[in-house]
């Protein structure tokens, strides 16, 4: 129980973190551009998405995809040699890749970005329980150095052992599922929406 206490205030305290983050005028400034963003692209009607105006946005598109495929998965190719810092980069490369890739998705048709969703969210939710796991191991540690004694440091190793097992079967779900997923076929190859009219 007193493990458990110290850990909530730990994460308490993160979320104050976050909170504080959410209000600095850098978070206000990222969505305003991707605001703009936005608004660009929904000035498009059924008649412009043939237009000069969507096939702009759509290479637009393309380019940051590609790019973003680039640093996430080609990046990443050996998956094997990867530390627990690689590991926690290849995951934040790859939720930026999702977020813009389900932003830009509407530019393809479903048929087309479906089946790579559905692969990069399976890999995504992986790492993501590898990260929560490192962070639990953390959390764990650090609530037992607070408390002090060595019950609470036996308590955290049994709560940092179990949640490393769960990383390391998680990972190698990632192992399995890597290379078929780094030779799929982004959905930002294919010939989008706005040019088959």
């Amino acid at each position: 129980v007193p493990l458990a206490a110290a850990a909530q205030e730990l994460r308490t305290a993160a979320w104050d973190r976050v909170l504080e983050a959410v209000r600095a005028p850098e978070f206000t400034l990222m969505l305003l551009q991707a605001g703009g963003l936005t608004i660009a692209a929904s000035g498009a009607t059924a008649d412009d998405m043939s237009s000069d105006r969507g096939m702009a946005l759509a290479r637009f598109a393309r380019d940051r995809l590609a790019g973003q495929w680039q640093r996430a998965v080609i990046a990443h190719h050996d998956l094997a040699g990867l530390d627990n810092d690689a590991r926690h980069d290849l995951r934040k490369r790859l939720k930026t890749l999702r977020y813009e890739a389900e932003f830009f998705a509407p530019l393809w048709s479903v048929q087309d970005t479906k089946p790579f969703m559905r692969q990069l969210k399976r890999v995504q939710n992986d790492l993501g329980v590898i990260n929560d796991a490192a962070t639990a191991m953390q959390i764990a540690h650090r609530a037992a150095d607070e408390i002090g004694g060595e019950r609470s440091r036996e308590a955290a190793g049994f709560v940092a052992g179990w949640y490393a097992a769960r990383a390391e079967a998680a990972f190698d779900e990632v192992m399995d599922m890597w290379p078929g997923f780094e030779t799929l076929e982004g959905f930002w190859c294919r010939r989008p929406i706005v040019t088959r009219r």
